[in-house]
């Protein structure tokens, strides 16, 4: 989940953090952070309220979540995030059309609503309804069913209308190669008109989607291996030159005085190192000071 997630976002630009799986029995809120962007898969009962804790204490985080698991745990988020601020900032994706909305477009939805009372309206329950509105238009048109003849329904048609549900598109493999195992790569090029929800829109139809349907390409951007993310690169490129200008201070501040005289040590009792370089061709130094020169070669030789 963690791999098709980070080709996702690499996909559109973006980037994922290191995933962390959590143990049975860990508390999803001691992992949730304070701020930013935070996907969450694999959510259990009572994780629900935990979010809508969360992300009421902190304003500045966005909770992401699998549709399919808001759809199991309907019924808790309902009760967890009624009158909650935080229901904004608790995002999915989903194809379907709002469940609950009475006065939708979508022809699916006025079915549900005319067929299915109020308090029975789930997103679980219009998936069912959807699902036997396509299997009831399928096997109408068949004169027999099999398990093989309807699988090949599918993919003959490649792709199926019901009302405004669009199903498929549906590849049987003859297009591509087979794999290591020798099974063919049949198919299903996932749901189409996808959308972004805030949950808030999930408890009231009247909320407008954050992003609007699209058909998003199946096709992921794969990075070359050690491959760094922008963000990464940046970071390397910024480290890298406060360490030089760093050095290079540091380095500045310890010779600043090193050809002072009024740094030079004068506590006689104290063991002082003295380093001479070619003192007896030194020009410089026989004409500056020829009085002391002798005297400065003899105690070169002595420590040589």
């Amino acid at each position: 989940m963690a791999d098709v997630l980070r080709c996702s976002l690499l996909t559109f630009g973006g980037s994922l953090a290191p995933a962390r799986l959590l143990a049975g029995g860990d508390a999803l809120v001691d992992h949730l952070p304070v701020e930013g962007d935070v996907f969450v898969v694999g959510l259990a009962a009572g994780d629900a309220g935990a979010i809508a804790r969360h992300v009421a204490s902190h304003v500045g985080v966005r909770v992401f979540v699998v549709f399919s698991e808001f759809a199991l745990l309907h019924a808790e988020f309902v009760a967890a995030f009624h009158d909650c601020a935080g229901a904004d900032r608790v995002v999915f994706a989903t194809s379907l059309p709002h469940w609950n909305d009475e006065n939708s477009a979508s022809e699916t939805t006025k079915k549900f609503v005319i067929a299915v009372p109020e308090k029975k309206r789930t997103p679980l329950s219009l998936m069912g309804f959807a699902a036997m509105g396509l299997m009831h238009t399928v096997l109408s048109g068949m004169h027999h069913v099999s398990a093989e003849l309807l699988t090949d329904f599918f993919y003959l048609n490649v792709a199926f209308i019901v009302d405004d549900m669009l199903y498929g598109s549906f590849a049987d493999g003859r297009a591509c190669a087979s794999t290591e195992s020798g099974a063919g790569c049949g198919v299903n090029y996932g749901a189409n008109r996808i959308s972004v929800w805030p949950l808030a829109r999930a408890l009231d139809p009247a909320v407008p989607v954050l992003f609007p349907a699209v058909n998003p390409s199946m096709k992921y951007a794969e990075s070359a291996a050690g491959e760094l993310t922008a963000r990464q690169l940046v970071g390397v490129i910024v480290g890298g030159v406060a360490a030089a200008l760093l050095f290079v201070a540091v380095v500045l501040y310890c010779c600043r005085d090193s050809r002072n005289n009024a740094d030079a040590p004068k506590d006689r009792i104290h063991p002082v190192t003295l380093v001479f370089t070619d003192i007896e061709s030194s020009t410089a130094l026989w004409a500056a000071c020829p009085e002391v020169m002798p005297d400065a070669v003899a105690t070169h030789h002595r420590l040589i």
